[in-house]
């Protein structure tokens, strides 16, 4: 008899391990938690209870999903790829990441998308020994900025802050449009960048067809 119902419980234990495999047969299960999960459905069994409560070594709530509704991070978080936020998004401190582009010095440049989209700051270096005193630096196409971060009608990007480092006054920058861009200034001489001073540029998606380009130069303050 003892046989038997010894028999029947490893047929019981049987039965909730096959359905616990049908459960999570698109799942990676392991024993210090779940991973590769195709959906992932929580809901608090008390109204006003939290989620999800997340805690580090010390107990201290790290990622808290609200019943209510919302989320709540706690310390230093790193996301990696796009993220979209919809609705109103309040930030106590932003700092803006990137690096330095230092343009051609050989030839005229083009700007990429990817510097465009990558780099706040770009140096245009002394380009001494050029038959012209009068350098060129073309910015990319509309077309190409699209495509890299500004993919939706009204999305803006900047101010990058341009750097003309030509140690002479009279060897000026002259910024030029992309294909299907617009160059916006205070005037008509907007787009020529002194030797020794800087500009700030915005990017604008105006249309699926055309993108304005904001140049505002700036001199030293002392």
């Amino acid at each position: 008899m003892k046989k038997l119902e010894s028999y029947s419980i490893g047929i019981q234990v049987l039965v909730l391990i096959l359905i616990g495999y049908m459960a999570f047969s698109n799942s990676s299960v392991s024993l210090g938690g779940v991973s590769n999960f195709d959906s992932l459905h929580l809901k608090p069994a008390v109204a006003g209870d939290n989620a999800l409560e997340v805690e580090n070594n010390s107990g201290t709530d790290q990622l808290v999903v609200h019943g209510a509704g919302g989320v709540t991070i706690s310390g230093t978080s790193t996301i990696s790829g796009a993220s979209t936020i919809s609705g109103e998004a309040r930030i106590a401190g932003l700092r803006r990441t990137g690096s330095v582009a230092t343009l051609s010095t050989s030839t005229p440049p083009v700007v990429t998308a990817a510097q465009v989209c990558g780099n706040p700051i770009w140096n245009q270096p002394d380009w001494t020994g050029r038959a012209s005193s009068t350098d060129t630096v073309t910015l990319p196409s509309a077309g190409d900025v699209f495509s890299d971060c500004l993919t939706t009608n009204g999305d803006s990007f900047g101010p990058i802050l341009f750097v003309n480092s030509a140690s002479a006054a009279a060897s000026t920058t002259l910024i030029t449009a992309g294909a299907s861009s617009t160059l916006i200034g205070v005037d008509g001489n907007a787009d020529v960048i002194n030797g020794g001073n800087k500009a700030y540029l915005n990017f604008h998606r105006y249309s699926a067809t055309e993108m304005v380009v904001e140049v505002r130069e700036a001199t030293d303050a002392d």
